[in-house]
């Protein structure tokens, strides 16, 4: 139907613009046979008088649709229009299912999606309020809510400029303005034109509009992107009707009206003379009312003017302040979260999109409860999480942070509730650090402490051991000396000395443990210890496992104990084979790391920053559980059920690691196998062959000052050293060894000393003897002191160092050694 009320409302188009754009295309050639295709498919709006609606007989009508069928028919086009809602005729249009859309402002960002044809509009948007409201400018309601149509100009325009985000859409126009004039907002922004025409059919006498338009859209046809052949003929059918006077004819009927109305009035009031008078006084007040006006308006302009400088420098604040909110939250090593006060999650920074795996725009309006997932430590179950409730947190509740891919992580949070100025509350923050390797490393370190605390243990009770079995082992051996072979006494004797030699393994171990024992230290290709100990494995283990290698680093040599490093893989091997009783795999592999300083001074060993060999050894085994794993290490400590409780465990294994200066961890999940992963330090030094032949006695001349607090070992030494050939000085501790050397410093070629004694131990008799002689010859003897404790004295002058209890052939060739050593010859 046709509006009744007339209004101009845009200026004619000249005629150029549209025959010049019709020749250009016709130059370019393009063709587009439509008679051959399927139907062009059109949508408009169903509410949009009078460019486009559906008439009273539900047909679709006005100045678009009559302006688009003259199109088709001039140019032979076969176009279907259809009316819908305006959302979803765009929707279809940017998802490809229909060809075009009757009438669509054109702008920068709808130009993006879309072709626009020439333009045959120009329309004018408005601010529209009740009458009861002042006059309203949108500074005054910006941030406040505004109606708008769903998808339409305005709503875009508001979007783009960020006038407000309190946006209230309305499927059509008409509804948007019969809810403003019901009261239910303060203003709304649409086309005036088509705001016109809604308050005179739908009687709304209670709206009004602001006199100058907020902005101006040209108005045309709309295309999708890939159709250029559709908006040439659009454009070239738009040409022919304005040069035909088509186009005019159609816009004087939709439009002309309105003008008509105004020259209408015009002559009724001239016809009307009595209104003459009227007006003129009319005019009168008004001019009076005008300049009083005018002086509100520049009074209002002003305060409008102060207000928005004071917005404007109150916006730039505010910006900045959020700018820097946002990169605070970025840089901090915490996970953040906020959420409001129904729980759903507003923000996440960066560590916390780390820590739980979603990303903030995916976690946006999510569940709290579904971004930050909580598991119990011990039956992996989820731990509900009331946000107002919610206490700091420390790790040792036993709850763990499960991220969105299933890792999990110790973790300690707090929760705070966030205020407004007047203390309302409006949501919750949450922040939490990730604590798993910090406690996994406070854990090692205890563990660590815990090893040498047992260590001091160890080598305490074996230094005492090896002082009695000295005694035992010499004077067994002195038996066996003077007990003919075939008598029972003689078997005897073996058996002691069998015995006391298992003993002094024990005490080995235990000295490993303690890492106080000596090293037989060298350099050493790891790799062939470690072939040698896959065939003593391979045949001595369950056949069913199979022993796999992987020794892929290219430099192997290292500085120890080939011995301990057999035993310590051994050890592994039999403790995985006890973790499959039904076969399965041992896989050892190697590589090459290296260590550098930030590493080694976080690690709860004593590392040294450089070139290391890493072992993997990896079973397919049940697994530890975790208190197992707590104490794995721990001596006398069964590793699994069925180890005897008087065994070593894996004691022995770590003793080892530690005692070449490397580190060991463990890697167990119950029935998902066990790791040991294994840095030892690599060496530059060349590998030596050395075979000394420890059952040779050696004889030599000469006084020997044996020092020691037992009885046993001074007189056990005296046997040994007299039958060797020396002659022998006794003193029972520090001060009488520096008693006994001055009286009879010319009569003494070597002093034999004890490390640990009473009064004076051996270290400050050692420092005591070299100031009475400098050159003196003097070799340590310990069952506690390893070469680690002896070697600032070896660099001050200490001939040797010999382990006890020794057996008479080692200290024979040692005093040898010793005694016939160069000057310029390295201690021993």
């Amino acid at each position: 139907m046709v509006p009744e009320f007339r209004q101009k409302i845009m200026p004619r188009r000249a005629v150029g613009k549209f025959l010049f754009l019709a020749a250009l295309l016709s130059l370019c050639g393009q063709s587009l046979d439509i008679c051959s295709a399927a139907p062009i498919q059109a949508r408009g709006d169903r509410n949009y008088p009078p460019f486009e609606y559906l008439n009273a007989e539900g047909l679709p009508d006005g100045f678009n649709v009559q302006l688009l069928q003259a199109v088709a028919r001039e140019m032979n086009l076969d176009i279907r229009i259809k009316l819908d809602d305006w959302a979803t005729i765009r929707k279809e249009l940017e998802q490809g299912r229909i060809d075009m859309i009757t009438g669509m402002y054109r702008t920068p960002q709808r130009e993006k999606q879309l072709h626009f044809s020439v333009p045959f509009y120009t329309a004018n948007y408005a601010l529209f309020f009740r009458q009861d409201e002042e006059s309203l400018a949108l500074n005054e309601i910006e941030g406040g809510p505004i109606l708008v149509q769903r998808s339409d100009l305005g709503h875009d325009w508001l979007l783009e400029n960020a006038i407000t985000t309190n946006l209230i859409l309305s499927s059509t126009w008409p509804d948007a303005l019969t809810s403003l004039s019901e009261g239910n907002t303060r203003a709304a922004l649409g086309p005036r034109l088509q705001g016109l025409l809604v308050i005179q059919n739908r009687k709304l006498n209670n709206l009004r509009y602001t006199a100058e338009s907020l902005f101006q859209a040209k108005y045309g046809f709309a295309v999708s992107l890939d159709n250029l052949p559709l908006l040439a003929h659009l454009n070239e059918g738009l040409a022919a009707l304005k040069a035909s006077g088509e186009y005019d004819r159609l816009y004087d009927r939709w439009f002309g009206i309105y003008e008509d109305k105004n020259l209408s009035s015009l002559r009724i009031l001239k016809g009307l003379g009595w209104i003459v008078a009227s007006l003129v006084v009319a005019l009168s007040i008004l001019f009076l009312w005008t300049i009083t006006l005018r002086r509100q308006v520049a009074a209002k302009t002003a305060l409008i003017e102060k207000e928005l400088h004071e917005r404007s420098t109150a916006d730039i604040a505010l910006r900045k302040s959020e700018k820097r909110l946002a990169i605070t939250l970025a840089s901090i090593g915490d996970g953040v979260i906020t959420t409001d006060l129904k729980g759903r999650v507003d923000l996440l920074n960066p560590i916390a999109e780390k820590l739980t795996g979603w990303k903030a725009d995916e976690a946006a309006g999510k569940p709290f409860n579904e971004v930050f997932v909580l598991l119990d430590a011990t039956t992996l179950q989820p731990v509900p999480i009331q946000l107002p409730d919610m206490p700091s947190r420390e790790p040792a509740l036993g709850s763990l942070l499960m991220s969105r891919d299933g890792i999990k992580r110790q973790i300690g949070d707090s929760c705070m509730t966030i205020t407004d100025e007047a203390g309302a509350p409006h949501g919750y923050v949450l922040v939490f650090r990730d604590l798993t390797e910090p406690l996994r490393l406070e854990a090692q370190l205890h563990q660590v402490r815990r090893m040498e605390s047992l260590g001091q243990l160890a080598g305490g009770i074996a230094h005492e051991f090896n002082n009695m079995l000295g005694g035992i082992l010499g004077a067994a051996e002195l038996l066996e000396t003077t007990t003919e072979r075939q008598t029972r006494s003689y078997r005897y004797v073996e058996l002691i000395l069998n015995t006391t030699r298992k003993a002094s393994d024990l005490t080995a171990k235990l000295l490993a443990f303690a890492h106080k024992g000596r090293k037989a230290s060298k350099p050493f290709e790891i790799h062939a210890t470690i072939n040698d100990c896959a065939g003593i494995l391979a045949s001595s283990l369950d056949k069913r496992i199979i022993i796999e290698l992987a020794l892929e680093a290219e430099f192997s040599i290292i500085n120890g104990d080939p011995s301990q490093i057999q035993n310590m893989l051994i050890t592994i091997g039999v403790h995985a084979e006890k973790a499959m009783p039904e076969g399965g795999s041992i896989t050892i592999s190697t590589r090459n790391v290296v260590l550098d300083e930030l590493f080694c001074r976080k690690s709860p060993f004593a590392l040294i920053p450089g070139e290391y060999i890493n072992l993997h050894i990896r079973d397919t085994g049940k697994g530890f559980l975790p208190h197992q794993l707590e104490h794995l290490f721990e001596p006398f400590h069964p590793a699994t059920p069925n180890e005897p409780q008087d065994s070593f465990g894996l004691a022995a294994v770590y003793a080892t690691v530690v005692d070449h200066r490397g580190a060991i961890t463990v890697y167990s999940d119950p029935d998902e196998g066990t790791a040991f992963n294994i840095c030892i330090p690599l060496t530059s030094e060349p590998i030596t062959e050395e075979n000394p032949n420890d059952d040779l006695l050696v004889e030599g001349t000469g006084g020997i000052l044996v020092v020691d607090d037992e009885e046993s070992i001074r007189e056990i030494a005296e046997y040994f050293l007299a039958k060797s050939g020396y002659h022998v000085i006794h003193a029972v501790n520090g001060a009488d060894a520096v008693v006994k050397y001055r009286q009879h410093q010319e009569n003494i070629n070597l002093v034999l000393l004890d490390m640990t004694m009473p009064v004076m131990n051996g270290r400050d008799c050692f420092v005591a003897l070299r100031e009475l002689n400098p050159d003196v010859k003097v070799i340590m003897a310990s069952g506690f002191t390893g070469q680690n404790d002896v070697r600032p004295l070896l660099k001050q002058g200490l001939a040797a160092f010999i382990e006890k209890p020794y057996r008479h052939a080692t200290l024979s060739r040692v005093i040898h050694e010793v005694l016939n050593q160069p000057a310029d010859e390295p201690p021993k």
